[in-house]
């Protein structure tokens, strides 16, 4: 064997597996997706709608899917996690219609490692015709703790038949009341049919300050919509505000100090603050009417011969509001 043959046959030898990586490295997989979009068409309010989207893996590697995201609650995913390489996988959705109408869209993310694609976006529709109304479709409260209970409500009836009916109503939340009965008379809305009824919900009058949020289940009789849910929102004020809650007095020159807390009341009566006292016998307080009835300012002063140091404790401000407590505002600062 020639110089020549010997280095052709080496290089042929140590190229030989370089080749074979390089064909190796390329196989990669290939997302297709033949049906992006699923559409329901038609459907009922209250149906669970079910379909397949199929996937095929074009590629000479496992596609790998590593997510599956909704954007809606109302579409529930499961997926085949890999695919082999020239098969079939597929994305199982689950479309719930709830309480909605009309269009109803709601869009599914894939993330694969596939190069070309990592994301794609699947999409399923339907068209919501309920065969009910409800109007106004949301119940807002807005309350006052301890003050009479604020009363929102709704008229709903069915479209298809005159013997509708409610059964029940529930609350998601002890914070909201809700009771129900057949409307009469303005309660009726005109271009409605047959037998409608009123659904009225309340604010609880010891619910907590703040957001209001809740749903209220109406069970009926109607065949395809037997149960129907009414949004319930809203805030409770309180009876009585502060300004600050908390009174931080800072550094104290007892001769020469003045703060001031302002009190609003929200109460339908007009109210009269019968006192307003100290933890701290050094601290003086003033009652000033600002709206009678209404809005007050407390004053804050001291004895120039109170003693020097920190100090803290409660102001409490009695008012004349049936069985209401004194409101309390904590304080602290430091008397020079």
């Amino acid at each position: 064997m020639n110089a020549g043959a010997a280095i052709f046959l080496l290089m042929s030898v140590v190229q030989a597996p370089v080749a074979g990586a390089a064909e190796s490295a390329a196989a990669q997989p290939k997302l297709v997706v033949a049906e992006p979009l699923k559409d329901f068409g038609r459907a009922s309010r209250n149906s669970n709608l079910s379909s397949d989207f199929t996937l095929r893996n074009d590629g000479d590697a496992v596609l790998h899917l590593a997510s599956a995201v909704s954007d809606c609650p109302c579409l529930t995913v499961r997926f085949d996690p890999e695919i082999a390489a020239h098969g079939e996988g597929h994305v199982h959705i689950e479309l719930a219609t709830g309480n909605a109408s009309g269009p109803l869209v709601a869009t599914v993310m894939l993330t694969t490692d596939d190069p070309a694609a990592a994301k794609a976006r699947l999409t399923a529709q339907a068209l919501v015709i309920p065969q009910t109304d409800i109007q106004p479709e949301t119940i807002r409260l807005i309350a006052v703790q301890h003050e009479p209970a604020v009363r929102g409500g709704v008229t709903i009836w069915a479209k298809d038949r005159e013997d509708f009916a409610i059964t029940a109503v529930e609350s998601t939340t002890p914070a909201i009341k809700a009771e129900f009965h057949e409307a009469v008379g303005v309660e009726r809305i005109d271009r409605g049919t047959g037998r409608q009824w009123r659904v009225e919900a309340t604010a609880a009058s010891d619910a907590p300050v703040g957001v209001i949020g809740g749903q209220i289940r109406v069970l009926t009789n109607h065949p395809n919509e037997s149960v129907l849910v009414v949004p319930a929102s809203g805030f409770m004020r309180p009876l009585i505000a502060v300004t600050p809650p908390e009174a931080g007095l800072g550094s104290i020159e007892p001769a020469t100090y003045r703060k001031k807390l302002d009190l609003a009341y929200f109460g339908k009566q007009p109210i009269t603050l019968t006192k307003a006292e100290s933890s701290f016998a050094g601290m003086r307080l003033e009652i000033k009417p600002v709206v009678p009835g209404k809005r007050f300012e407390i004053w804050v002063t001291f004895d120039p011969k109170a003693p020097k140091g920190d100090v803290e404790g409660t102001i409490r401000i009695a008012t004349d509001y049936p069985g209401l407590a004194p409101v309390a505002v904590p304080f602290s600062g430091s008397i020079k």
